[in-house]
């Protein structure tokens, strides 16, 4: 619809039609065949046809991927999802920092074996 009233304004519309929208003084400097090619190009960008969706169909993709969607939880709430157990996390971060911190006093721990055993104090043994 829209190009064809744009080919009607082109070909069969006077020049006093056009000069409602250019200013008088712009048709003279311009020219008709310039005036005409500017209205041409701008109908040729015009689509053709257009088309947009019923309500039928939007509403079919709409429900489409509501359905797909359902399923989708549905297969996630069967499938049973492994619960860590939250103990074995906060024993091996406790063993880690032992571990990492263990240089910073293992002559205290030595020491402390010593004398459990019942080797004496054990400060004349570990220097």
């Amino acid at each position: 619809m829209g190009r064809t009233i744009a080919l009607f304004l082109l070909f069969a519309a006077p020049a006093s039609a056009l000069q409602t929208a250019i200013a008088p003084r712009a048709l003279e400097v311009a020219g008709r065949r310039a005036v005409l090619f500017t209205v041409g190009t701008a109908a040729l960008t015009v689509p053709a046809v257009t088309h947009a969706d019923s309500v039928e169909e939007i509403a079919a993709r709409a429900n489409a991927k509501a359905v797909a969607d359902r399923e989708a939880a549905a297969l996630k709430a069967t499938d049973p999802e492994e619960e860590s157990d939250g103990k074995g996390l906060v024993f091996g971060v406790l063993g880690a920092s032992v571990v990492l911190s263990l240089p910073f006093y293992w002559k205290n721990v030595a020491r402390l074996g010593i004398k459990l055993s019942g080797g004496g104090d054990g400060y004349d043994k570990i220097k």
